[in-house]
């Protein structure tokens, strides 16, 4: 009896781990394979749970100016880890950003990421 529901109770856990690590998995949206550096001013900056985002405009070399939006890891991630907070960018602030693009539109989950100045935050 003790083995079966040891067995019960394995599964019910895998069963509810698993699901929640899929959640957090970047393959599905962003190119692993690929790594894009994009430099642009910040137009807005949404610092929340479950995915903060930033959203920054690049400019072309035709001079077109494009949106671009990066997703972080969860708003508390990294407030904990890397001290970030709701103020740590804000609009007109010029920024580097390396990251893995989106598979469509304009976005990346981003590695790298410095102010205009060299200084990195990300």
């Amino acid at each position: 009896m003790r083995f079966f529901i040891a067995t019960l109770l394995a599964a019910t856990l895998a069963a509810t781990v698993v699901p929640a690590y899929a959640h957090h998995a970047n393959g599905p949206s962003f190119d692993e394979k690929k790594h894009v550096t994009l430099t642009g001013t910040v137009t807005k900056f949404i610092f929340r749970n479950p995915h903060p985002y930033l959203y920054f405009d690049v400019t072309e070399r035709n001079g077109q100016k494009t949106e671009w939006v990066i997703e972080f890891n969860g708003a508390t991630i990294i407030s904990k880890s890397k001290g970030w907070s709701k103020d740590t960018v804000k609009p007109g602030d010029v920024i580097t950003a390396t990251g893995r693009p989106s598979f469509v539109g304009h976005a990346m989950h981003v590695d790298v990421m410095t102010r205009g100045d060299g200084t990195k935050i990300y």
